[in-house]
């Protein structure tokens, strides 16, 4: 697990996760949660640092599993071509945010 000297997570990967109790974050254990905020928001040097610590594989295997809810459907649509992989439609359905109570509970 490639990370800063000091321990931490680089400010670029951080910052994408400024919902979440940063001391509670363990960059194994939340390997899911951290590539997807930072494929979702992270800059060029937050993603060449996911890549760099996870590898290719592991961040593939993420985007073919998306989490319920916690993409933008932008982001996962250019993080599916750029990995060369696809989903299922209704899998794709699933990880989008929504942004629409009425909309959400309809979809559900």
């Amino acid at each position: 697990m490639n990370r800063t000297p000091n321990g931490h997570l680089p400010a670029a990967v951080r910052s994408t996760l400024w919902s979440h109790d940063l001391s509670g974050i363990d960059p194994r254990r939340d390997r899911e949660l951290v590539i997807t905020q930072v494929l979702n928001y992270g800059n060029w040097q937050a993603v060449l640092w996911l890549l760099e610590t996870y590898g290719k594989e592991e961040v593939r295997k993420v985007v073919r599993k998306p989490r319920r809810g916690m993409w933008w459907p932008r982001a996962l649509n250019f993080w599916l071509t750029m990995l060369d992989t696809r989903i299922p439609k209704p899998a794709f359905d699933r990880a989008v945010i929504r942004m629409s109570a009425g909309r959400a509970a309809r979809d559900m």
